[in-house]
């Protein structure tokens, strides 16, 4: 990545104010080199009267913030299009400004001949809440080894936090009114919680097989899925959707 220098970056960030809008910049600034910081602050006060950039603020983290955790305005919502018995989302995980490994030879904007590229990042999103919930299933894996996915998701999702920081049922970050099962599903992800739970609900190969009979799947789309070319069908095809039958562990 090329280097910058300090009248560089605050040449850019002075031109910028003026051609993007406060997102776009904010957006941008968290792209610029790690090092900017230190060599931005030294610039401003060394050209006191010179200096491009008038004003400076610097971000820090805040702890505490209350109400947390809340649902992302722009998070999808239940219900299951195909089955609308089955609850959806499934649970949710934090996803919103999380910090993570970025390709440091991708340009997050380029700015006339410049690249803004960094090792880390800023990003939102569901592909920042999987990273999550992957993680803990692999921790919970470890914890109990003879567990398959469906004891894994079922604990992850019987342990799951319906109630915020402030002791109330999470809310939604667009209008901070309550959220339902429909915005948060199972609601939020608890590692903790989930190691040390009393039950859990199991499912076998042919409980999967028996649900997708009821959806009236044919015998194309049963294979795509199952992988398999023959299976024993005890429900008939385009039944009553039903639930997978689940086995409970104490």
């Amino acid at each position: 990545m090329e280097t910058w220098s300090s009248e560089t970056i605050v040449t850019t960030l002075a031109f910028l104010r003026k051609e993007m809008s406060l997102q776009e910049l904010v957006r941008l600034q968290r792209g610029l080199p790690t090092y900017s910081g230190a060599l931005v602050k030294k610039y401003a006060i060394e050209a006191v009267g010179e200096a491009e950039v008038k004003i400076m603020t610097f971000g820090l983290t805040s702890y505490g913030t209350k109400p947390t955790p809340q649902l992302a305005f722009f998070s999808s919502r239940g219900r299951d299009p195909i089955n609308p018995s089955i609850l959806k989302p499934d649970i949710i995980a934090p996803r919103v400004q999380i910090l993570a490994a970025y390709l440091p030879n991708i340009p997050i904007r380029r700015v006339g001949n410049y690249g803004l590229a960094l090792d880390y990042t800023f990003l939102s999103g569901t592909s920042m809440s999987t990273p999550h919930v992957a993680g803990v299933a692999a921790l919970l894996k470890v914890v109990h080894p003879k567990w398959n996915p469906a004891p894994i998701r079922s604990a992850l999702r019987t342990t799951a936090d319906t109630i915020d920081y402030n002791g109330t049922t999470l809310t939604i970050q667009l209008n901070n009114i309550p959220g339902t099962p429909l915005d948060y599903g199972a609601s939020h992800i608890n590692p903790n919680k989930a190691m040390n739970l009393g039950l859990i609900y199991d499912i076998d190969w042919q409980g999967y097989v028996d649900f997708l009979c009821c959806l009236g799947y044919n015998d194309t789309e049963m294979r795509a899925i199952l992988r398999k070319n023959q299976w024993m069908e005890l429900q008939p095809r385009g039944d009553r959707p039903k639930l997978p039958i689940l086995c409970c562990h104490i």
